[in-house]
């Protein structure tokens, strides 16, 4: 994930602000501004419009009976673990270290075994998982500090120890390529797969839908 995310979507945001600015100039220009593109206005939206308790930028709803579980887990400045929705053949937690998360703040997670977010996805790649994730905080950004002991633990009947994994994490607010990707190794004999948190020393957008893809290497 890397820092870049929230500088990519600043610089997109300032691009937008300086683009709608003009273009609302009476007799700035003989000529007609360039329209701003969808993508400018939704980062401008994200960062500078809205007030830090509304945003949102969440990603199509899940179709019915499509098998996504939901929940909300409360998110601790000191640290812990995020439980996510339990799936008939998949379950587990997500460590994630201190940080400045103020009162209040929560993660919004949903996971399905399906694409059922409309999220996009790695070219050739065999998904086998999708969570959504949505921090919630009246503040524009949390950061994580960088401990390296916080780790991810999931398992379940559809991981094959004979496989290698990859983590791909989306912010679909930036486009369809992944902000990063990540080995996470092989399931060891209970089915489970025990990685390094990608929380840590991370700075994350408050109100943006991040998407985690596991998918077999």
């Amino acid at each position: 994930m890397r820092d870049d995310i929230v500088s990519r979507v600043w610089r997109a945001s300032l691009g937008a602000g300086i683009a709608l600015g003009l273009s609302g100039c009476a007799g700035f220009s003989g000529q007609a501004q360039a329209p701003v593109t969808p993508f400018a206005a939704s980062a401008e939206q994200l960062v500078v419009t809205r007030p830090a308790a509304t945003l949102a930028r969440t990603l199509p709803a899940a179709a019915p009976d499509s098998g996504v579980k939901s929940k909300n887990e409360p998110l601790s400045p000191k640290g812990g673990k995020l439980t996510l929705p339990a799936l008939p053949s998949f379950k587990g937690s997500f460590g994630y270290p201190s940080n400045n998360a103020p009162s209040g703040a929560q993660a919004d997670l949903s996971a399905s075994l399906t694409n059922a977010f409309n999220a996009p996805t790695p070219s050739g790649a065999d998904i086998v998982y999708f969570l959504q994730a949505t921090l919630q905080a009246k503040a524009l950004f949390i950061t994580f500090n960088s401990t390296g002991k916080e780790k991810v633990k999931v398992g379940g009947s559809l991981l094959n120890p004979a496989d290698s994994y990859t983590l791909y994490v989306y912010v679909p607010a930036l486009g369809n390529q992944p902000v990063a990707t990540i080995s996470v190794g092989q399931p060891n004999s209970k089915h489970q797969l025990i990685f390094d948190s990608p929380f840590n020393g991370e700075t994350l957008p408050v109100g943006t839908a991040v998407v985690l893809e596991l998918g077999q290497s």
